[in-house]
């Protein structure tokens, strides 16, 4: 009775399953007039991450410029014979943190990108396979 039970319960998760995947061919189908609609969205999504990862890219450059500015002053401060402000130390480990996250984000919208990527290539394939007209058709 259980081994009946558990082989009722597979054929069911794979009906669910069968079932899934159908109607997501079935909003693949109906999302996109064509293959270039789905180019067009699929590269579109890539604007959109470029543009956040070029935004975060031109942060990370003006965050190392004040660290420089830091660093300098921290090292005038050392060869004057004076500590280091305790504004400039907290400054410095600040603004590494902030580059350390920045380039963080930006590791991780890379490798979101290269999901994308994945994804539109399967998606594409299955369109293309979806749309296919059967010979003499």
């Amino acid at each position: 009775i259980a081994a009946e039970k558990a082989e009722k319960e597979r054929l069911a998760e794979q009906q669910r399953e069968a079932d899934a995947a159908k109607q997501a061919d079935q909003v693949l189908v109906m999302s996109y007039a064509s293959a270039e609609d789905l180019e067009r969205a699929h590269a579109q999504e890539l604007q959109v991450i470029d543009t956040s990862i070029a935004t975060t890219e031109l942060q990370v450059h003006s965050q190392e410029r004040s660290l420089a500015e830091l660093l300098a002053s921290a090292a005038e401060a050392e060869r004057a014979g004076r500590a280091v402000p305790d504004a400039v130390a907290t400054g410095i480990a600040r603004v590494r943190k902030q580059i350390e996250d920045q380039n963080a984000f930006i590791a991780r919208k890379e490798a979101e990108k290269e999901g994308v990527n994945r994804d539109f290539e399967a998606k594409l394939a299955r369109y293309k396979e979806l749309t296919a007209k059967a010979p003499g058709e």
